[in-house]
Parts: structure tokens; C-alpha cells; sequence
């Protein structure tokens, strides 16, 4: 059975606090706690959906997780 986004949505919220946190930290973290075999643009991929529902505010250049951080509203 595989990891439904909704899990991966509310494992990435876990990592997310009022500061902001590169999204690749994040992306790694989840990875390593889920223990999926998604690769980490998938991962990143559902982080970009929550910044465009407004579930998270983003900084620098979202494209590249190196280069990116996200917060909690």
C-alpha cells in the first residue's frame, strides 16, 4: 500500500513552523519519515500545490528546493 498525499501533506506540515525552512530540508525530512520510494520532485511537487492553495508562504525561487523556503501563514 502506498503513501497517499494527504499523508505526505500532513508530514510536510510537520516540518513547517512559523520560520521559514528550505523546501529541500523538508522534502528530505518527509522522505525519511514516510519511508516512500517517491523521488523528491514528487515531494516537492505537492509542496508547490500547498504554497498555491495558500497552506504555505514561500520565499526565493520556489522552482529550485536549494533556493526556496516555506512557512506557515
Amino acid at each position: 500500500m502506498g503513501t497517499s498525499n494527504a499523508d505526505i501533506e500532513a508530514a510536510i506540515l510537520r516540518y513547517v513552523g512559523p520560520r521559514f525552512r528550505k523546501i529541500a530540508f523538508i522534502v528530505g525530512s518527509v522522505m525519511l519519515e514516510q519511508e516512500i520510494d517517491l523521488p523528491d520532485y514528487e515531494i516537492h511537487e505537492i509542496v508547490l500545490r500547498m504554497i498555491d492553495r495558500g497552506e504555505l508562504e514561500s520565499q526565493g525561487d520556489i522552482k529550485e528546493m536549494r533556493y526556496s523556503e516555506v512557512r506557515r501563514p
